[in-house]
C-alpha cells in the first residue's frame, strides 16, 4: 500500500495533511489513531508520528533497530545515528544523500561499537569514515558544529553529543528497521514541515517533498 500515514494530535495531523495536499500529489493521506497505526504504517512501510511518545510502543512490533536525528539550524546539518543497526542505516542514509564524511564515535565505555561499525563501513567503499574519540566529540562538536556532516555513536555516547548539536531539541527524526521506517515530528512548526517532506522524499516524491521545504524559505 502507497499512502501517506499520519497518526498523533488531529490539528496537527490536519497541518501536515494540509502540506502534503498543498503539493498536488496523488496520493492517499490516511488519518490513523495511534492505536492502529503499527499495522498501517506495515502497510505502508512508512509513516508519520506527529505527538509525543508514540513511537515508544511501535518500536519492538515494527522491528525499528536504528535512529537518525536530523539537526538543522543555521550552523549545521548534522545527522546524529544510533541504535542496534545504526551502522547500515547511517551508510545507507549516507550515500543515497551524497553525505560522503562520516563521523565513528571511539567510546571506552562501549568498546565494540566503533569496531563494528568500521568492518560494516568495507560494503561502502565511496564514503569517508573517521574515527573520533566520544569523550572529546561534545567539545569539537561545540567549536565548530559545521565541521560534522553524520556522526554515528553509541547510545552510551549519545546523551552528551546531542547535548553539543545546535538544534538537536528540535532535530527530525527518522527511525528504520528492515521493513519500514517511521518518521517522528518535532513540536515546532517548522519541525512539522521537514517531517511532512521528509515522508513525502521516503514515498518517493521528490517534487513534492521539494514543494513543502519551500514553504520554510527564506527562513530555514
Amino acid at each position: 500500500m502507497r499512502a501517506a500515514v499520519l497518526a498523533g494530535a488531529p490539528d496537527r495531523v490536519a497541518a501536515a495533511r494540509r502540506l502534503i495536499e498543498g503539493t498536488g500529489v496523488k496520493l492517499p493521506v490516511l488519518e490513523i489513531p495511534p492505536e492502529a497505526a503499527a499495522g498501517k504504517i506495515r502497510e505502508a512501510r512508512s509513516g508519520l508520528l506527529l505527538s509525543p511518545g508514540l513511537i515508544e510502543p511501535l518500536r519492538r512490533d515494527l522491528g525499528l533497530n536504528a535512529r537518525l536525528l536530523l539537526c538543522r539550524t543555521e550552523e549545521t546539518n548534522l545527522v546524529v545515528v544510533t541504535g542496534m543497526g545504526a551502522a547500515h542505516a547511517a551508510y545507507s542514509f549516507a550515500a543515497m544523500n551524497a553525505r560522503l564524511k562520516i563521523t565513528v564515535a571511539r567510546d571506552a565505555e562501549d568498546p565494540g561499537f566503533a569496531p563494528a561499525a568500521l568492518e560494516a563501513a568495507r560494503d561502502y567503499p565511496q564514503l569517508v569514515i573517521e574515527e573520533r574519540d566520544a569523550a572529546s566529540l561534545p567539545r569539537e562538536i561545540a567549536e565548530d558544529p559545521g565541521a560534522f556532516d553524520l556522526l554515528l555513536c553509541g547510545a552510551k555516547a549519545l546523551g552528551g553529543i546531542l547535548a553539543a548539536v545546535p538544534g538537536s531539541g528540535e532535530a527530525v527524526v527518522l527511525e528504520t528497521g528492515e521493513r519500514c521506517s517511521v518518521i517522528e515530528a518535532p513540536g515546532t512548526p517548522a519541525g512539522l514541515v521537514r517531517a511532512t517532506a521528509l515522508l513525502l522524499e521516503h514515498l518517493n516524491e521528490p517534487r513534492a517533498c521539494e514543494r513543502v521545504l519551500r514553504t520554510l524559505r527564506p527562513s530555514c
